[in-house]
């Protein structure tokens, strides 16, 4: 909806939204100065720098649509779209993911088509005649024996009513900001233009330049460095998990002597400081290695959660005893 400003003299009228009501086009809104009655002559002032950023991804919209059939097929339809001054949302059917190198030529697509600067015709023509052209109609929208067709170059003709571009070229850039399933055979695409687009991309041109400066190389290394520095990460965990091992063998003979005697069964009951799931796993399985009718349980703290591992030697599971059974106990 456009907002903008209904004036007479010094009256004042804020419009906060516009609604078609049949073919009636209702402005509503607020008075901000004077008064206002009934036939009074009045001139509306639209907010032309907002309705321009409309425009834009309007239009664009209609180029999405164009480059999603060329790109993915002509099965694509809408089924939905939001335009707004800050961004254009787009849902039309396809049944499987859009992969990277699809959703990157979509939107190289697009670019394509706004540095052709092409001609944003709108014509009034007979539905009938409309539909023996080829255009598309927009979802859930109903027209009437007169229609108004938006042809943009030869690869767009499309039943819209909206405002638009007068050429392509004025929509200046256009980037996908993320797409996604939204329900069974419905996908939806959120792109944002001209100055938006370029704002969009000065912050991610910022982050990268943090991330160059942290990791002390120039922005066309990042990502070898990055690759560099998990791969070194991966190692350094593989040596932990190593020692930690090594920590749990030799802590087993302790766990052993220390263990309770409880009607013929050893127990043994420990928390351990700074153990994960799986250090606490490989020491009962050490533990088991060594013992005899041994009991374990081995307790940890990791971020605010408890951590349990119960275990039993192979003769006490022989006699019938579930460790599952004893871990619900706990």
């Amino acid at each position: 909806a456009d907002t903008g400003t209904i004036i007479k003299g010094k009256n004042i009228f804020e419009v906060l939204e516009t609604k078609k009501c049949g073919k009636v086009i209702v402005h509503t809104g607020k008075v901000r100065e004077g008064a206002f009655k009934q036939s009074d002559a009045v001139e509306a002032r639209i907010n032309s720098s907002r309705r321009l950023d409309i425009a834009r991804n309007h239009t664009a919209t209609h180029l999405l649509q164009a480059a999603l059939r060329k790109v993915l097929g002509a099965h694509i339809k809408q089924q939905g779209s939001l335009v707004a001054d800050e961004r254009l949302r787009f849902d039309f059917t396809h049944f499987k993911d859009i992969n990277d190198q699809e959703l990157n030529r979509i939107e190289e697509v697009v670019n394509n088509y706004i540095l052709e600067n092409g001609i944003v015709k709108k014509q009034q023509m007979p539905l009938a005649q409309a539909k023996e052209t080829g255009a598309l109609a927009f979802f859930g929208e109903k027209y009437g024996s007169k229609v108004r067709v938006v042809l943009i170059g030869d690869f767009s003709s499309e039943l819209c009513g909206g405002t638009h571009l007068d050429s392509t070229g004025q929509i200046g850039l256009f980037k996908i900001l993320q797409e996604g399933s939204i329900a069974s055979g419905v996908r939806r695409i959120e792109a944002v233009t001209g100055i938006y687009a370029y704002k969009k991309i000065k912050e991610e041109e910022a982050v990268i330049a943090c991330v160059s400066e942290d990791l002390g190389v120039p922005g066309d290394k990042i990502v070898g460095e990055l690759q560099k520095r998990l791969s070194r990460v991966k190692e350094l965990e593989k040596q932990l998990q190593t020692h930690k091992l090594d920590i749990a063998r030799n802590s087993v003979d302790a766990f052993i002597q220390e263990s309770q005697d409880v009607n013929g069964v050893k127990a043994i009951f420990r928390i351990i400081d700074n153990a994960d799931m799986d250090f606490l796993r490989k020491t009962v399985d050490a533990i088991k290695q060594k013992a005899a009718s041994c009991v374990i349980a081995l307790g940890a703290k990791a971020e605010g959660r408890a951590l349990l591992v119960v275990g039993l030697t192979a003769d006490l599971t022989v006699k019938g005893m579930d460790a599952s059974k004893l871990i619900l106990k706990a």
